[in-house]
């Protein structure tokens, strides 16, 4: 069989196991655009109800949110006897998410009807929509950690006493497109701010240290440095520093001046930190698109 003729077998499959329909009924008009990502790794995009409704069950209160005004949801995290996850644009809401029907998502091609138990995670479209996370709440919902580094949002910001170089804390949500990150950085040495994260491994990282800015990318950020400006950071002092974001073109600026514009060799992931040798800080981090 060729490649052609396979692809398109495992298409047709997957159509008839998620049962394709008619054009998806949405009776208040508001339907959002959406990727549901499944369990066997599928990743299908298309139009379903705003209206729709998602019960949380957060320690002993149940939540309600309509999908229209969530970003993503996220089955079990990890494991499905994890938490479940909904980030909505004021932050992370972790518990467990009661019974819900299927999910009829209008492809344009017809409606596919994908039962929840067998969705992974669904991340809704927000154009312009961006979001803040101070560190108030004083947990890391949301955050993945990766390494022996101690992280803690106590006193309002995130704090960090390093361990290994290779240790991050990695936003679950993915971005892509243009954005713009945000956030104070408070530092003695070495301390980064991760972007366009693929999985567990960071794919660009932007290195912060009293006096300069460098961007560490290439495959290899541990040790490969791309390019690095003058910076006017000051050892233990907050330094509100800029990443305007379109694709695979950052520019970074520190305190509103801009220290430089490079080309990295992705163009869209996750968002995290790093840290290297001493403790470090980051607080007031805003994500604006």
């Amino acid at each position: 069989m060729s490649r052609c003729a396979a692809v398109l077998s495992a298409v047709l499959l997957l159509a008839l196991a998620l049962r394709a329909e008619g054009p998806a009924e949405d009776p208040a008009g508001d339907a959002v655009e959406c990727e549901i990502r499944t369990l066997n790794g599928s990743a299908i995009r298309g139009r379903t109800s705003g209206a729709r409704e998602l019960r949380l069950r957060v320690k002993k209160e149940t939540k309600s949110y309509r999908l229209r005004n969530v970003r993503s949801v996220t089955w079990g995290v990890v494991r499905r006897e994890e938490l479940d996850r909904v980030m909505t644009k004021d932050g992370v809401v972790a518990g467990g998410l009661e019974e819900t029907g299927p999910f009829a998502l209008d492809t344009g091609y017809g409606v596919l009807t994908i039962p929840a138990e067998e969705i992974a995670s669904i991340r809704v479209s927000q154009p312009g929509e961006g979001f803040a996370l101070d560190f108030e709440s004083g947990t890391l919902d949301g955050w993945s950690m990766a390494g022996r580094s101690t992280w803690s949002a106590e006193g309002g910001a995130l704090t960090v006493q390093p361990a290994g170089l290779g240790d991050t804390l990695v936003f679950e949500e993915r971005l892509d497109g243009r954005y713009a990150l945000e956030v104070d950085v408070t530092c003695t040495d070495w301390a980064a701010i991760l972007f366009h994260v693929d999985g567990n491994a960071p794919s660009v990282a932007l290195w912060v240290i009293p006096g300069s800015v460098g961007m560490y990318g290439n495959g290899n950020w541990t040790s490969t440095l791309m390019k690095s400006w003058p910076a006017a950071i000051q050892a233990g002092k907050p330094a509100r520093v800029r990443l305007d974001v379109d694709g695979k073109h950052v520019k970074i600026s520190v305190d509103g001046v801009v220290a430089g514009e490079i080309d990295v060799p992705v163009e869209s992931g996750k968002i995290g930190f790093g840290c290297w040798t001493k403790p470090a800080t980051f607080d007031n981090l805003t994500i604006s698109r």
